[in-house]
């Protein structure tokens, strides 16, 4: 078993570590500009999957 003493320092160290990672400023990504490529295949699985679920549906009578 630990002594009172242990307790105690191993409670500071972590009170001191909460402390500390609380102080830490958390930087924010600064955003880009999608690439062109990406916006392409983005648009190419939409446009994908927009068809499938066209398919899903009960054709129309005319």
């Amino acid at each position: 078993t630990r002594s009172q003493m242990q307790n105690r320092k191993l409670a500071e160290e972590k009170a001191l570590q909460i402390i500390f990672s609380a102080l830490k400023v958390i930087r924010r990504r600064h955003q880009t500009q999608a690439s062109k490529s990406s916006k392409e295949r983005r648009l190419t699985t939409k446009k994908a999957l927009s068809r499938k679920k066209q398919f899903r549906k009960k054709p129309e009578l005319e």
